[in-house]
């Protein structure tokens, strides 16, 4: 199977198979908004990887990808998402997810609190999410008082976005956390959106990263930042 091939037409096709779902896409179904997950799970070997290979979407979203991964015939595919990330979006996504016959699990990943999964899994993908945000300590002061809110308009109506990265030992719990539900062979790739650990502030962050997993990225445009991952691999 060439993937990334079989995934572009898998695209075009889509708004004429789910035209109940188009509305809700957006920018979503441009094949440049694909280039990072389909570079990812070509690297993790999608081409080889067989049927029954265990295999769980970390913060779904929209569910594109394990609705594809299930319509080329993948029988073990399992996807989460956020309802407190989702917000408003809630209902929209449902319905979608309700369109693609997708049955999403609802899991939140909070700053070194422990989550649970149902099982072990071969393969766990999480690719353009900002679990690696710890909200908690992001704060606004506004008229004398204090907010926790990380959206501004400006007066262009443009929005900009503030957030607080994991330290280290937020990254270490996470990536241990992850590695309790990899089978001993198996690879979770976390592609944190954005990735802020190049910058030179963050070289302690940097280091723990590399110890502990593959760092890498998929373009070398100057925008490390949205391009950048890791592989966490299980204990064998």
């Amino acid at each position: 199977m060439n993937f990334k091939k079989d995934f572009e037409t898998h695209l075009k096709n889509f708004y004429d198979n789910y035209p109940e779902v188009k509305p809700m896409l957006g920018q979503s179904m441009d094949m440049s908004f694909w280039h990072i997950q389909t570079y990812m799970l070509t690297k993790l070997g999608i081409n080889d990887w067989t049927k029954d290979t265990s295999i769980l979407d970390l913060g779904t979203q929209m569910g594109i990808i394990p609705h594809y991964l299930k319509e080329i015939g993948f029988t073990d595919v399992t996807a989460t998402n956020s309802k407190e990330e989702a917000g408003n979006k809630i209902e929209e996504l449902e319905q979608a997810w309700k369109s693609l016959n997708l049955e999403v699990q609802p899991l939140h990943i909070k700053p070194e609190e422990e989550f649970t999964l149902d099982k072990k899994y071969d393969i766990i993908l999480g690719t353009h999410i900002n679990i690696h945000w710890n909200m908690r300590r992001m704060l606004v002061i506004h008229n004398s008082y204090i907010y926790q809110n990380y959206y501004v308009m400006d007066k262009n109506n443009n929005f900009h976005t503030y957030f607080v990265p994991y330290n280290v030992s937020e990254l270490k719990f996470f990536i241990e956390n992850i590695k309790k539900y990899l089978t001993p062979t198996g690879k979770a790739l976390i592609n944190f959106h954005p990735f802020p650990y190049w910058e030179d502030r963050f070289k302690e962050e940097l280091d723990l990263l590399k110890e502990h997993c593959e760092v890498g990225y998929c373009a070398n445009d100057g925008q490390l930042f949205q391009h950048s991952y890791i592989i966490i691999e299980g204990n064998k």
